[in-house]
């Protein structure tokens, strides 16, 4: 999820348990993507007719795309290990 958002990719979720449906809320709430929920609980017709009305939406596509490229640059790994090493220098006697 990390990743698509990052290449600004919008997603669609199908999750495997309700943890996941949890942990996608947080994209879903930022804009990023759609959560469908639990797959065993959703029709196949169902998720045919979210994923056929996201591609032929590209307004929302492109929207979608738009907020994630804003609030998800890639480089969070790097910016949580200059952290670290700031802090270890920090602490350096």
């Amino acid at each position: 999820a990390y990743e698509l958002a990052a290449m600004s990719v919008p997603a669609i979720f199908l999750c495997l348990k309700n943890d996941h449906v949890l942990s996608a809320s947080a994209f879903v709430d930022a804009g990023f993507a759609i959560s469908l929920g639990i797959g065993s609980d959703i029709s196949v017709s169902y998720f045919s007719n979210r994923i056929g009305k996201l591609l032929k939406n590209k307004i929302d596509r492109n929207k979608m795309s738009d907020l994630s490229s804003r609030l998800m640059d890639g480089k969070g790994a790097k910016r949580i290990a200059l952290k670290i090493v700031s802090k270890l220098q920090q602490n350096k006697i």
